[in-house]
């Protein structure tokens, strides 16, 4: 019984992290085939897409989200359906906040980008379910059912895309490739409510809304709802300034190496920071501290090392792949990727801190270092770009990370002897996994 345990605890760990893999390679595809088959311009389109959506479903969510699933572990079935119900209500406010905003902004689109926004609105919405209702199904400890919808929402629809656009022409669009990603995201919804039409939602839809637990939730989760905006906003500002300033095929080239990047970055999160992190928690719970700033010595340097050799490979894969989209202002620009990588290497330091941060419950500095970053980061971006193009955009990367990983570790630094127990009402895990 033990082995057999142990062998279904094995499996299900390996099929968390395919999907999650599967995601992540069939983004890096999509990335190489819409470049080399459709162009930079629609890249840039579908980056500015993409980032709208991340942030879309956050400011629409209301924050609700923190407390909520947080109220849900452990609670009934018929409990837990009614505070899905609660948060539908509050969700309602923000998909009807999206149509009123929609026509003012249909009016301003460009005619030939006015379908895209259209899009854009639908897969907001669909979008922001999709992430909710896997949230929840995180809650229920369901991480198997969450990380399929969520993988197929994140770029596993692509593994049917693709082959059709190589076999036929005519499916080589961007507006193909919008479509390929609302059904996905429409089949992950549907998907996530039969994996959660087990609970109760016909008694809880005969009882009234409890608006004193929404109330009380909006207010709780409020400080944390600021500092995901933040945070998001830090991690996608700046290809809406390449955009306004270089124009989309600029937005398309950084959109790309972007992503190339990050998909390094992800691949060393998942490999080296996952693993760990709990054991960081688990040694502040225990008041070792000594076992704390050891282990988080050892985060630093694996994700020094590690990180290092993973950038070092994505340097020297990058020629290839250029020379295979052949896209000419792509291979122009080149240059920039390394300093990217170099970037997104010191935003590994900024990552350790900002986990042992959170262990040690210190969420208000994350809160601050999450606004100061975006408010450099604006600044920045701005200035280097408007300087110097799409070089500065990469060059403003690297400022960023040095200020967010200084920052951070100067706030670890001055609170290093400041214990803090667990507070119901002050959690911010959602953010430290992003």
């Amino acid at each position: 019984p033990m082995n057999q345990e142990t062998g279904k605890t094995l499996l299900r760990l390996a099929a968390n992290l395919g999907f999650r893999g599967g995601s992540l390679l069939a983004k890096f595809a999509l990335m190489i085939y819409v470049t080399r088959f459709i162009g930079l311009e629609a890249v840039g389109i579908l980056g500015l897409l993409q980032a709208a959506n991340v942030i879309g479903t956050k400011i629409i969510g209301f924050g609700l989200y923190f407390v909520a699933n947080r109220d849900m572990v452990g609670t009934r079935p018929e409990r837990q359906a009614a505070i899905i119900r609660d948060q539908q209500i509050v969700y309602g406010v923000g998909y009807l906040a999206v149509l009123v905003l929609f026509f003012p902004a249909w009016s301003w689109t460009p005619e030939e980008y006015r379908h895209y926004f259209f899009y854009s609105a639908i897969l907001l919405i669909l979008g922001h379910q999709v992430l909710e209702l896997g949230n929840i199904l995180i809650a229920q400890h369901r991480q198997l059912c969450a990380n399929i919808i969520i993988a197929i929402t994140n770029g596993l629809w692509a593994v049917v895309l693709i082959p059709l656009g190589l076999m036929f022409k005519e499916w080589r669009t961007l507006d193909a490739v919008i479509l390929g990603w609302l059904l996905g995201t429409l089949f992950s919804f549907l998907l996530a409510l039969i994996f959660l039409s087990i609970l109760p939602f016909a008694a809880a839809a005969r009882r009234k809304p409890d608006w004193a637990w929404i109330k009380r939730a909006l207010w709780r989760g409020m400080p944390l709802y600021i500092a995901g905006l933040a945070q998001n906003g830090s991690i996608y500002i700046d290809r809406y300034v390449v955009n306004g300033l270089a124009g989309l095929e600029l937005a398309g080239v950084f959109v790309m190496f972007w992503q190339f990047a990050y998909a390094v970055q992800v691949l060393v999160q998942t490999g080296l920071l996952t693993s760990e992190f709990p054991k960081l928690i688990a040694d502040y719970k225990a008041g070792d501290d000594a076992g704390f700033w050891r282990r988080f010595r050892s985060m630093s340097m694996r994700m020094a090392l590690a990180g290092g050799g993973f950038c070092l490979v994505a340097a020297i894969a990058i020629g290839p792949v250029v020379h295979f989209i052949n896209q000419p202002l792509a291979a122009h620009y080149i240059g920039i990727f390394d300093v990217m990588l170099l970037g997104f290497w010191i935003k590994f330091q900024a990552d350790v801190s900002q986990y042992a941060l959170y262990a040690r419950h210190q969420d208000k500095a994350l809160t601050v270092a999450f606004i100061l970053t975006l408010m450099i980061t604006s600044s920045v971006n701005f200035l280097f770009i408007w300087l110097w193009g799409l070089p500065g955009a990469a060059w403003a990367l690297i400022l960023v990370a040095l200020f967010q990983a200084g920052l951070q570790g100067w706030l670890l630094w001055r609170t290093r002897h400041i214990r803090l127990a667990p507070d119901a009402d002050n959690e911010i895990h959602e953010l430290a996994a992003t």
